[in-house]
C-alpha cells in the first residue's frame, strides 16, 4: 500500500477519534442547533 494513503487514512481515524470526544455527552437538538454544523 502506498506510504502517502496510510498516511491519509491515519489522519482520518485521528479526527474521527477527536470527534467523538468533542461530542460525547452532545444530545442531537444541541448539535443541530450549533453554528458551526451548518453548512453556509
Amino acid at each position: 500500500m502506498n506510504l502517502e494513503f496510510l498516511d491519509y487514512l491515519e489522519d482520518l481515524l485521528d479526527a474521527m477519534e477527536k470527534a467523538e470526544i468533542l461530542l460525547e455527552n452532545v444530545d442531537y437538538a444541541r448539535f443541530e442547533a450549533d453554528f458551526r454544523s451548518t453548512s453556509r
